[in-house]
Formats: structure tokens, sequence, C-alpha cells
């Protein structure tokens, strides 16, 4: 593998103005093509073998009206009860739109039940029964969802959007954080290597590569589904393996270069011995991510295809087109005080060569010394809490945070809790229940979504003293 790698970097030095057109024509040729053929994103959460998934298979088999998404539409007022006609006129509107939207099946009406409004009548919601799965529906239907809040919000009503649909289908940012990220990495760089040519070099490689492994990942997804949050995990994952990568044959390379070397020459050797780690890391990266396919869960063997690729391609971009780059940088890798004092390979070690032949040199010292310190880190690890995220954990910006806290303060803190609906399945050999069995059960409930035509409104209560789920407890005394 080296003789060939150190093929490559020799290659790619030589005829570095080719290799870096090269390199531009395939990121452009990426981009554009995943604008126009690529695929779009699909959050699609199935989990085949589980309990929870043959429940939901068997709702969309036996009462598919009860198999999709839903939503919660919360109502809101200033000065006034929701019931008052003047909001009352615009809530009714919204509602009136939300109904004739061809995915809805059904929307409760929020002012027809007490149980919709909250006690001081400020707060009332509806809920939205669709016909297809979150998957399935897209963001087109919510952006359709959220237009009809224009007739309640004219009346001076404030119109929210909760539940499944809005919070699956968030449009997730990360803010300034990869921007931050970028520009912490600039100034550490720069304070480490002193020159602006080697501060610059990690990056591009590592955003060059991000850039067309990301192309990739969205070609990919006109062929499999790939969920929402894979372009975010690769743009992680690529940006740190993308400049770790560069820095270890940058590295290797400022150091010939100040032990006299020649460039060319310097940059083979350094693809044949650096870049030979880089190829078997990266590799082991992608084995280790590939490995998410024996979890068995489709979409998470999706962001483990994604990630792959983003690092497989930052893999190649670090052994051909930062050979050429560093072509084109030639001495000036260096610092000019590093280039103006250059004296062989005897010169003074830096500081790090310094603190590692100390560390080789003093084992246990060093090995306590970082155990202790891991150990002193890993402390606040005993008091983790684990859960599943749900809108709460947005952003206040958005309209799923909002909706999730006026339905909070409008009907206590527990209302947004989640709800556990059981399916049962009865085979041909099981004996079904008599007629006075059957008469003695209470009327039938659907924790999936209000009854069809329905003008009730679901609500949910605190647990009882048996420890009965919400919505259970709200079937026992409501139906």
């Amino acid at each position: 593998m080296s003789t060939w790698l150190h093929r490559i970097g020799s290659f790619s030095a030589r005829n570095r103005r080719f290799v870096l057109a090269a390199w531009i024509v395939i990121a452009m040729g990426a981009v554009l093509l995943n604008r126009t053929v690529g695929g779009e994103a699909v959050d699609n959460f199935e989990v085949p073998g589980v309990e929870s998934q043959a429940a939901t298979d068997m709702l969309k088999d036996r009462f598919p009206e009860r198999a999709g998404a839903t939503a919660m539409v919360v109502f809101h007022t200033e000065g006034g009860a929701v019931t008052d006609p003047a909001f009352a006129v615009g809530i009714a509107a919204t509602i009136d739109e939300i109904r004739a939207l061809p995915e809805v099946l059904a929307v409760t009406e929020p002012l027809a039940s007490p149980r919709s409004i909250s006690p001081d009548a400020t707060i009332a919601f509806a809920s939205v029964q669709f016909d297809g799965t979150t998957a399935e529906l897209g963001s087109a239907t919510l952006d359709a969802l959220v237009e009809t809040a224009d007739p309640a919000e004219s009346t001076g009503v404030q119109v929210e959007f909760g539940g499944e649909l809005p919070t699956v289908l968030q449009e997730e940012t990360t803010g300034p954080a990869e921007a931050i990220g970028v520009i912490a990495a600039l100034i550490i760089l720069l304070f480490t290597f002193r020159s602006l040519i080697a501060m610059a070099l990690p990056l591009v490689t590592a955003l060059t590569g991000l850039v067309t492994g990301l192309s990739v990942v969205g070609l990919l997804s006109g062929l499999i589904e790939i969920p929402s949050v894979a372009p975010r995990l690769g743009t992680m994952i690529g940006l740190g393996v993308g400049i770790d990568y560069a820095l270890f044959i940058l590295s290797r390379h400022r150091d010939n270069i100040a032990a006299g070397m020649p460039v060319e020459e310097s940059i083979g050797r350094t693809n044949a011995t650096a870049g030979q780690a880089v190829v078997i890391a990266g590799s082991t990266v992608v084995v280790a991510i590939l490995g998410l396919q024996l979890a068995g869960i489709p979409f998470v063997a999706a962001l483990g295809y994604s990630a792959s690729i983003v690092v497989a391609i930052a893999v190649v971009v670090a052994v051909t087109l930062l050979p050429a780059l560093l072509g084109f940088a030639g001495s000036r890798v260096l610092g000019r005080n590093e280039r103006d004092h250059r004296a062989g390979p005897e010169s003074g070690h830096s500081g790090w060569v310094r603190w590692a032949h100390w560390v080789a040199h003093h084992p246990w010292r060093s090995s306590i010394a970082a155990t202790v310190a891991l150990l002193v880190l890993a402390v606040p690890v005993l008091d983790m809490q684990l859960g599943q995220a749900d809108a709460g954990t947005s952003p206040t910006s958005t309209t799923q945070r909002r909706a999730y806290d006026l339905l909070a303060d409008g009907f206590g803190a527990g209302f947004n809790g989640p709800t556990r609906p059981r399916a049962i399945s009865f085979t041909a050999s099981a004996t079904p229940p008599s007629q006075a069995s059957r008469q003695r059960l209470p009327p039938p409930c659907s924790s999936a979504a209000p009854p069809l035509g329905s003008s009730t409104s679901p609500t949910r209560s605190p647990p009882d003293s048996r420890g009965s789920s919400p919505r259970s407890w709200r079937c026992r005394s409501s139906c």
C-alpha cells in the first residue's frame, strides 16, 4: 500500500493543477447532480421485529383511519376567552380550512367540549387525524396545515401547532455551531502552525470532502430512505475526520520540510507513511459505522451508510487533493521564522516533541495521571438521565415548542406526557368474550385519534392510584 500511496502523492504533487481541477469538477458535479436528481430525506422510523411496530402495523391493517399521523392545533387568546364570539369565528374558520385539507381524515371541534378548553378559557386545542404517516405526508402537508392559521390569527388569536406531525417534521438547525467550530479550528491551527497556509489547508480539504460527501448522500437518498438527520451527522463526522486526516499528513510533511527534504520527495514519503495511517484509520471508521447495519433498524443503517460515505471521501481527498495543495504551498507550510532557521535534521525539537519524549520516558506517572484525569471527567456519567426528546426540548422559537408550553400552562404539566396505546389480536383458536362480558366492558376508546366525525376532543389526565397510563384512565372515566 505504501508504494501506491507514494506514487499517488508524487503524481498529485507533479500534476497539482490537473488534480485540483479534477476535484473542483468532481465537487461541483456532485452538487449539481444532487440538486437535479437527488432525493429528499425521509424520516421513516419503523423498527421491524419489535412489539410496538407490530401494534402499529396491526392498526394500519385493521384500523387504517387510526394509523396515520396526528397533530394538535392550539389556540390562545389574550384579554378574553376563546369562546368569545369575536375569537370563536376565527377559530371556526381555521378548523374549517383544516378539515378541507385533502390529507385530513378528521378534526375535533375545540370549542364544542369543555375538555378541550382550559379552566381559564384562554387556551383550546383541536386534534387532527391524517390519512398517512409523517414519512408519507412530508413537509408539504405541514406547510399546508400551518397556513390554515390565518383566519384565527386575523381575529387576534395565537395559533400554534404541536403533536406528532410538526414535531417529527420540524426543520432541525444547529444555528452557528458549525461556524463557531470552524472559527475555533482556524484559531487553534494558526496558533499551532504559525502559518496561514498551513492553517487553511486542513479546512480546505475537509470542506471539499464534506461538500462532495453530502452531495453523494443526497444522490443516495434517491435510491434508499435517508433520514433528515443524516446531513447533520455527516457534517459533524466529516469535519472532524477531514481535519484530523489532513493534519496527519500536513504535520509529517512540515517535519520533512523543516529537516531540509525537497518538497516533492517529502510529499511522496509523507503520503506513503502518514497517508497509510490515514487510509487504515479511515477504513476502520467506515467498517465500524457500517456495523450499524447489524442493529436491524433501517433508519439507523441508513445513517451508517451516510456517515461512511462522508468518511471514505474524506480519506480519498486527504491522499489525493492534499498532496496537490502541498505542492502549490511549497515550503510556505512552515512559518516565516521556521523557514529562515531551517538547519536540517539535527535542529532543535519543538515543545510537543519534548513532551512526547517525557511521556515515553515516564510511562507509569503519565498513565496514572491520565487515568485520574479521565475518571474525574467521567464523574457526570453517574448522574446522567436518559430519555426521549419531545417538543419540550425544541427551541422556544418553534411552533411545536410554543404549543407544548401553552398546553402545559393551560392543562397542567403532565398533559404533554406520552401515551402508550395497546393493540390486542385474537387468534382463531382464542375464545371470544361472551355477550355478557362484552356488556360489562366500557365503550371502546381510541388512543390514536378522536372518533371520526366526533365533536369531542381527547384529554389526558394524571395516572390514577392503580398506575394506569393517562390515556387508559381517560378512556374508563369518559367513555
